[in-house]
């Protein structure tokens, strides 16, 4: 009798594979079951959803419409997101998206991730970054070697600072006041 020839390489290897996930008790087409501390399969499915969401994304319904909206997560019937520039979540059955973004939004895990700031604190949170980062660049003409050493325009800049500055404390105020922190 004549022996079997062998298996090219790429063919042994998958080969390999099913044999393993048999042996570990799950079919090639399903992944294997978390396993490890519940708090750490937990930690690493909360990791996935984390990078998931919010996204922000465009989609188009059945009938052809196309909104701006930030997916916030999904459960198995539904997509839930805030329209741009809007507040209130919304939550929109997903046999109503268009084929390919019910494809698309199905592929995303179930569950949801941290919602993005409201609006009115998302706007007072860039200002504020926008004004440290004046305070920065102001800073750093005053240390640098390219400023006048005249006495009226480092007071001028020393002003701006101050200004700056007090604008940060409103902002955080309404921030803090508006989160209810």
């Amino acid at each position: 009798m004549k022996s079997p020839a062998p298996l090219p390489p790429l063919v042994a290897a998958f080969a390999s594979l099913i044999a393993l996930a048999a042996m570990a008790g799950c079919s090639p087409s399903e992944p294997p079951e978390e396993t490890g501390r519940p708090r750490e399969v937990a930690a690493r499915k909360n990791a996935a959803l984390a990078s998931s969401y919010p996204l922000e994304t465009e989609l188009t319904n059945s009938e052809g419409t196309v909104i701006k909206v930030t997916i916030l997560g999904r459960t198995d019937t539904d997509v839930v997101f805030l329209p741009d520039g809007k507040d209130k979540e919304v939550s929109y059955p997903l046999v109503k998206l268009s084929k390919q973004d019910r494809r698309r939004v199905g592929a995303m895990p179930v569950g949801s991730g941290p919602k993005p700031d409201p609006p009115y604190v998302a706007s007072r949170k860039k200002a504020l970054e926008d004004n440290k980062r004046r305070i920065r660049e102001i800073e750093g003409e005053l240390e640098g070697p390219s400023i006048i050493n005249a006495t009226a325009n480092i007071e001028a800049k020393k002003k701006m600072i101050a200004e700056y500055e007090r604008e940060n404390a409103l902002l955080e105020q309404q921030i803090k006041s508006y989160s209810g922190n």
